[in-house]
């Protein structure tokens, strides 16, 4: 199930700033048929 694509608050960490980000896909949409290939095992 996809997720929308979320930010945390900024945190300080030693002399820099660490931003910690979610998101996640659901799928793959192809828009022409034949246009990608899966291989497994290769």
């Amino acid at each position: 199930m996809p997720l929308q694509f979320n930010q945390s608050a900024p945190e300080a960490r030693n002399l820099s700033f660490v931003i910690t980000c979610d998101g996640r896909s659901g799928g793959v949409i192809f828009r022409y048929p034949g246009s990608a290939r899966y291989m497994d095992g290769c």
